[in-house]
């Protein structure tokens, strides 16, 4: 996840080792969701980016989730 912290775009890197959908949201501290969609990988890495741009200042986590597993990181959103 780069950059971080981050002011409107943050990048995801994930990696497949097959063909798969993941889930990636974005909640605040307290658990309210922010932004959650599914993307479609391939095989191999792959970079999506996140507008956050309209988020207030504040600690972040982010949550992909697929066949493959899951990974937690937090995002820091500064103004």
């Amino acid at each position: 996840v780069y950059p971080n912290p981050v002011r409107s775009w943050v990048s995801v890197q994930l990696f497949a080792l097959q063909a798969e959908q993941v889930l990636v949201s974005l909640t605040d501290m307290n658990g309210r969701v922010f932004i959650e969609r599914t993307e479609f990988i391939q095989v191999g890495d792959q970079v999506i980016r996140i507008d956050v741009s309209e988020l207030p200042s504040g600690l972040y986590i982010l949550r992909s989730s697929g066949e493959s597993g899951y990974h937690y990181q937090s995002i820091e959103v500064i103004r």
